[in-house]
């Protein structure tokens, strides 16, 4: 039997030592649900990643709700569906900046492999 507190983790990280990052994880079977937010807790895009059967092909992608016009849900569900070998759901909920959401999918990746989330960064 699996307990509840290892399909369910969420905890915050501070972005150059003045933003607060809110995550959430949850482990379904063989999937994870990735949230990235702010205090607010919205969901504004929710999309799926899935490893291409073959791994020398790009793993598939699509945004599953809101308008996925910026494609950052889309794009990091792909990449960690890629480096973990199952499907990924990503909500991303912060603002557009470049480093904001690598420093994020840095603390997702580590989460999902089981490590400490990397140290607060500052830009």
């Amino acid at each position: 039997m699996t307990d509840a507190a290892s399909l369910l983790r969420t905890w915050e990280a501070k972005y150059a030592e003045a933003e607060t990052v809110h995550f959430q994880l949850i482990q379904l079977g063989g999937a994870s649900y990735v949230w990235i937010g702010s205090a607010e807790g919205t969901l504004d895009t929710l999309s799926l990643g899935v490893p291409a059967s073959n791994p020398k092909l790009p793993p598939s992608g699509t945004t599953l709700m809101g308008s996925g016009a910026d494609g950052a849900s889309r794009t990091m569900a792909q990449r960690l569906a890629r480096k973990l070998s199952h499907p990924v759901f990503v909500s991303i909920n912060i603002r557009d900046d470049a480093e904001l959401r690598l420093f994020a999918e840095r603390n997702v990746l580590a989460a999902l492999k089981g490590a400490p989330p990397p140290p607060p960064q500052t830009p």
